[in-house]
């Protein structure tokens, strides 16, 4: 008890203008330093390869904002830098994809009938026109698994 008064007065004395050095203080964060990564190269990567903040963040497992700091000058984790390190030295192909389905696609998708009629339309189509693109037939899939989607809202 009695240390704890003396810290008190101590505390005390500092706020009426003496020199003492203030206590430290508690909790928070030290301030770190950029080891593995640099905000430049985060924002270069970003940059040259179409990545949104908020995809980056997703694939390193953080919100798009920490993302933004980190560009703005915010010294990340060292754990985060590796991790940000590692990620943009293996290139964008590691980042997963965002890409969603076509609305209805998971319906469309499951429905034994909506899969029939697509092979359906499909397997007339290619009868009819032989030299067909990936790309095309891609385009076509995908058009009719739209309508599907729709017709069956």
């Amino acid at each position: 008890m009695a240390k704890k008064k003396a810290a008190g007065r101590a505390r005390k004395a500092q706020d009426d203008g003496s020199t003492a050095t203030a206590p430290r203080k508690r909790g928070g964060r030290k301030p770190g330093a950029w080891t593995h990564v640099t905000p430049d190269k985060i924002i270069a990567f970003r940059e040259e390869n179409a990545i949104s903040r908020q995809r980056l963040a997703e694939a390193v497992g953080v919100s798009q904002t920490s993302v933004q700091n980190w560009e703005h000058g915010t010294v990340a984790t060292p754990k985060m830098q590796k991790r940000l390190a590692e990620l943009i030295s293996r290139g964008p192909h590691a980042i997963p994809s965002t890409r969603r389905p076509l609305p209805g696609m998971h319906d469309a998708a499951g429905d034994a009938a909506a899969v029939q009629a697509t092979g359906t339309i499909v397997s007339s189509y290619l009868a009819n026109n032989r030299d067909v693109e990936p790309e095309q037939l891609l385009a076509l899939i995908r058009d009719i698994r739209r309508t599907l989607a729709v017709e069956s809202l």
